[in-house]
């Protein structure tokens, strides 16, 4: 049956990549709320078409799908997936962001220059074109429920209840969770990478506002009054650049006193990874010059996968030239085991205090923690035999540095998990972000044998 599907994945892929542009070229920004019921009715359409039963749910202005595909199987995967995408304000493209044209990059051939292209709208897709090509052939081999969201880029605050309303029904069906994304994607590309675990996330919003320190409290005033008026921006920024050091270091009391180190056996994981490791290659990658940090080989790779790590957003006020009566800007804190979000804004809101500006508001927009698999269970080692199918040794990596709310498979329906898929894809989040045509339809057949074999373990 596999090598049917494979076939048809040959025959049909100029139909998957067209409908994998047609799904990119639906601007799905949920910072704006841009596009997100549209989307999310696309996909149900698509969805549809499969014979699975779609439910929305959720925020009706982003509504969360879910889908179930009952195919008599003894074995079922619960499968995450999101259809939003970062803002794409500001940056400059070679190509428009939601055009989704096919052009040659150097080193990587024709591929999809898109927003979404790679995180993650564009796996999703390649997900979905394989639920097609097995229905085409025969059936899918496991049975399939999908959950998939339009607000992981804003922290997927309506997500979890959806989970835990379902908890007892998930927990009854599901063998193991899922998420399809470029294995080929990250720090070191030149190696496919397993991942097992994420770091946790908190999206802070800052708020400062004219008052008894200064500044214009009622109405905004023309920037010309800066001669005498203080500004709330640049308290905003004064007391945001106490929070760390020359070389961002974190001076936050108390911020790091939950942060354990890895375990034994992830120690292990460390030490064989930074055997392969490249650091001159991924600066090339990341167009760095060095790291932040003088670590190397395992210590480095040591601090930036179990440090906690602080990301400043946008500073915004809507009004143009004056001095704004109130200013606001968003932190993006990602933590680590066993750091609690709690515990870690108030730690933040105690800094403020202490260094004068208590009068900051410090309003916490969406949060979850870190998550864990292992590499022994059968949906890790389903995806490792699937690339060792295809000659491919990936890096294992014990932790990951980006933020997937992943902690709803491993701590509230207490399943292992798994994400991967071969092909290659880049610059997530930045201006001609992309996804190779060629490592799409090696994502497609990757992703056929790993369901095959994990419906055999």
């Amino acid at each position: 049956m596999l090598r049917k599907v494979h076939a048809f994945i040959d025959t049909a892929f100029g139909e998957h990549l067209s409908k994998t542009q047609e799904f990119l070229r639906i601007p799905s920004i949920s910072i704006k709320q841009t596009g997100l019921v549209e989307t999310a009715q696309w996909l149900r359409n698509y969805l549809e078409t499969f014979g699975g039963d779609v439910q929305f749910a959720g925020s009706p202005d982003a509504p969360i799908l879910s889908a179930y595909f009952d195919a008599g199987k003894p074995r079922t995967l619960l499968v995450y997936g999101m259809y939003d995408v970062q803002d794409v304000e500001g940056q400059i493209w070679s190509s428009p962001p939601f055009a989704a044209n096919i052009r040659k990059l150097p080193g990587i051939g024709s591929s999809i220059i898109a927003r979404g292209a790679c995180n993650s709208k564009g796996p999703l897709m390649g997900f979905l074109n394989v639920i097609q090509a097995y229905k085409h052939i025969d059936e899918i081999p496991v049975n399939l429920i999908l959950t998939i969201e339009g607000e992981e880029e804003i922290g997927s605050p309506n997500l979890s209840e959806f989970y835990s309303k379902k908890r007892d029904w998930l927990k009854s069906k599901a063998d193991a969770g899922f998420e399809p994304f470029w294995a080929e994607y990250g720090t070191d590309v030149v190696h496919p990478i397993i991942s097992l675990g994420s770091k946790g996330i908190i999206v802070v919003e800052l708020i400062c506002r004219g008052g008894n320190w200064g500044g214009p409290t009622k109405q905004s005033v023309h920037s010309s009054t800066g001669g005498w008026i203080a500004s709330p921006v640049w308290r905003l920024v004064k007391a945001v650049s106490t929070l760390i050091d020359d070389e961002e270091n974190i001076l936050i009391e108390g911020f790091n006193n939950d942060v354990l180190p890895p375990t034994p056996e992830e120690e292990k994981i460390l030490v064989e990874l930074s055997k392969t490791f490249d650091e001159k290659r991924t600066l090339e990658i990341m167009s760095a010059k060095r790291f932040k940090f003088k670590e190397k080989g395992v210590d480095l790779l040591r601090r930036y996968l179990y440090s906690p790590s602080i990301h400043i957003g946008p500073l915004m006020h809507t009004e143009g030239d004056v001095i704004a009566s109130e200013v606001q800007i968003q932190l993006v804190i990602r933590i680590v085991p066993e750091m609690d979000s709690s515990k870690t804004v108030d730690n933040i809101r105690r800094h403020f205090a202490k260094m004068g500006y208590g009068d900051i508001e410090v309003i916490t927009l969406a949060h979850y923690p870190y998550s864990k698999t292992h590499l022994q269970d059968k949906v890790v080692q389903s995806m490792l035999e699937t690339y060792r199918q295809y000659k491919v040794k990936p890096q294992v990596w014990p932790m990951s540095a980006s933020a997937t709310p992943y902690y709803l498979f491993s701590e509230m329906l207490e399943l292992p998990y798994i994400w991967g898929g071969l092909g290659k894809a880049g610059r997530s989040h930045v201006a001609d972000e992309y996804a190779s045509v060629k490592g799409l339809k090696l994502f497609e057949k990757s992703i056929a044998t790993f369901l095959y074999k994990f419906s055999q373990t």
